[in-house]
C-alpha cells in the first residue's frame, strides 16, 4: 500500500473517473476524517477501482454487492492508515526535500515517458491533474515509503536462532518422502477366451525377451498399452503411494534394476521396473534458510506495522462517516 501513489505514476495511471459501487455507498461525500484530513468516498472508490473490476467479473447480485462493500471498507481502512502516516510525518515537522521530489518525477518521466516531458505533461492534462497536485501525490508517496522503511523495514531483525527454531518447529514441511524412478509395461484386459489366449502368448514372449536381456524401455515402446508407452513406460520419479495399493506394495519391495513378476489387476497385466530409489529425507536447513528468513521477515514486518499503526490510531482523531 505504501507504494500505491508512486506505483500509479509508474504504471502510467493517474486519476480515474469515479463510479457508484455497491448499494448503500453514496456517489460521493465524506468517507472518513483523520485528524483534520478528509477522505472522500470518491477517493475510496478510485483506490478500489482495480478490485472493483475483478469483483464484477467474478460475482453478481447480492453477493457482488456484499463483496463491493467489503472492498470499500478495506480500501477506506487503507487510506485511513496512509493519512495517519502522512499526518504524523508532518506533525513531527519533517519534510520531503523538493530535490527528492524532482528526482522522483524525473525518474517517472524517464521510465514511463522515455524522457519526453511534453508527453508527460499531456498525460497530466488529460487526467485534469495540475502539476502541484502531481507533486503532492509524489511527496505523499515518498512520505509513505520513507516512513515504512524507518518504522518497519529497518527494524526487522532475524537471528540465526530464530531461523533454527522455525526450521525445527516445521520439520514436516521440509520432509521429503521416499521416491522411486519407475518404468512399467501394461497389457490391457481382453473380453473373450480366444483374445486372452493370444494375450497370454504375447505376455510370455515379453517375459522371455526380458529374461534374455532386452532393454525394458525399448520393449515398453513396442508392447505396452498405456499412455506411457511412447516414453518407454517411464513414469519418472514418483511416490510409490501414488500407485494403486497392489502395485505400490510390489514397487516398495522391488530392488532397483529388477523386473517384477506379473501383477494382474482387473484383467490387466503389469510389469514393473524400479530403476532407482530415493529414501525419505529432510531438506537441510541451509537449502531452505532463505525461504525461512523471508517468512520470518514478513511476519515481523506485519507485527511491527500493526504496532505502529495502532500507536497512530491512539494518537490521532479518526471518525468513520457512515
Amino acid at each position: 500500500m505504501f507504494h500505491r501513489i508512486i506505483a500509479g505514476f509508474i504504471a502510467g495511471v493517474f486519476l480515474l473517473n469515479v463510479q457508484a459501487g455497491a448499494e448503500g455507498i453514496p456517489v460521493d461525500g465524506y468517507a472518513a476524517i483523520v485528524h483534520d484530513q478528509i477522505i472522500t468516498i470518491g477517493e475510496v472508490m478510485t483506490y478500489m477501482r482495480p478490485v472493483d473490476a475483478q469483483l464484477r467479473q467474478a460475482y453478481d447480485g447480492e453477493e457482488l454487492q456484499q463483496k463491493l462493500m467489503e472492498a470499500f471498507v478495506k480500501s477506506r481502512e487503507t487510506l485511513i492508515e496512509e493519512k495517519l502516516v502522512i499526518q504524523d510525518f508532518e506533525a513531527r515537522g519533517l519534510v520531503i526535500p523538493e530535490q527528492l521530489i524532482d528526482e522522483r518525477i524525473n525518474s517517472i518521466i524517464h521510465d514511463r515517458f522515455d524522457d519526453d516531458r511534453a508527453t508527460f505533461l499531456e498525460a497530466l492534462a488529460s487526467q485534469r491533474m495540475t502539476r502541484e497536485e502531481m507533486r503532492n501525490q509524489v511527496r505523499e508517496g515518498l512520505i509513505l515509503m520513507i516512513s515504512r522503511r524507518q518504522e518497519v523495514t529497518d527494524r526487522v531483525e532475524i537471528s540465526p536462532v530464530a531461523v533454527q527454531e522455525a526450521y525445527e518447529a516445521n520439520l514436516e514441511r521440509y520432509r521429503e518422502p521416499g521416491k522411486i524412478k519407475l518404468r512399467m509395461i501394461v497389457i490391457n484386459p481382453v473380453k473373450t477366451p480366444e483374445e486372452q489366449e493370444v494375450k497370454q502368448r504375447e505376455l510370455n514372449e515379453i517375459l522371455q525377451q526380458l529374461a534374455d536381456g532386452r532393454d525394458f524401455g525399448e520393449l515398453a515402446k513396442e508392447v505396452s498399452e498405456d499412455n506411457k508407452a511412447q516414453y518407454g513406460g517411464d513414469w519418472g520419479w514418483i511416490e510409490a503411494s501414488s500407485l494403486r495399493a497392489e502395485l505400490a506394495a510390489v514397487a516398495m519391495e522391488l530392488p532397483p534394476g529388477e523386473v517384477s513378476e506379473v501383477v494382474e489387476l482387473d484383467g490387466a497385466n503389469y510389469l514393473l521396473l524400479v530403476e532407482e530409489r530415493k529414501d525419505p529425507a529432510v531438506t537441510p536447513l541451509e537449502e531452505v534458510r532463505s525461504q525461512i528468513e523471508r517468512e520470518i521477515s514478513m511476519k515481523e514486518e506485519e507485527r511491527l506495522y500493526n504496532q505502529w499503526i495502532n500507536r497512530l490510531r491512539e494518537k490521532y482523531y479518526i471518525q468513520i462517516v457512515n
